[in-house]
């Protein structure tokens, strides 16, 4: 499908038309999909943590909170390239919270496979404010750390690899590891 016919399926769809879904979702599913491996894999693989999530529970639970925040007129996408930048935004945000979660009812993250069944695991509703709590925790992030603010930026929201952001903050490897693990850690806390 043409990206002109995604954004004009996205936008009939954030003005709530009905049947869009059925034919906006195999559209974008691949690429929602692969953006949830993504998040998924910097987060934990390059962080060494280990979720009890998979690519698709990721995707499960944001989904249904990227339709709820469809509907918001301040912050309304204008194109697919939005529609993107704002599921990735929901994607951490919600394995952000998902770990936050797990460490208040003692789920370990240590390489122990935690049973999805120990985990009665609902999550929160996510609506404009928390997306703007999220926002408003990476605006003082930036602030605070520019340099933090930078990683994140550049390894979540534009894909660079880790090799492109030792590039193009002339920081070593293991200094823009070290980088991102704290940034993260500033961002749990601010969403607690």
């Amino acid at each position: 499908m043409a990206h002109q016919d995604i954004t004009e399926l996205l936008l009939k769809w954030q003005d709530g038309e009905k049947g869009t879904m059925e034919e906006l979702w195999p559209a974008v599913a691949q690429e929602l999909r692969k953006l949830s491996r993504k998040v998924l894999r910097e987060f934990v693989s390059d962080n060494q943590r280990h979720v009890d999530m998979c690519t698709t529970d990721l995707l499960h639970q944001a989904f249904p909170k990227l339709s709820e925040y469809r509907g918001d007129p301040d912050r309304p996408w204008q194109n697919r390239r939005e529609f993107y930048a704002m599921a990735k935004k929901i994607l951490l945000w919600v394995l952000l919270n998902h770990e936050k979660y797990a460490h208040r009812h003692g789920a370990r993250f240590d390489g122990v496979d935690v049973p999805q069944d120990s985990l009665a695991h609902q999550p929160p509703a996510l609506g404009p404010e928390q997306l703007m709590g999220l926002q408003r925790a990476l605006d003082l992030l930036g602030e605070i750390d520019p340099v933090q603010a930078r990683i994140i930026h550049l390894r979540f929201f534009e894909d660079a690899t880790i090799e492109k952001i030792t590039t193009e903050t002339q920081l070593g490897r293991t200094k823009v590891f070290l980088e991102l693990k704290a940034a993260l850690g500033f961002l749990r806390h601010k969403l607690t």
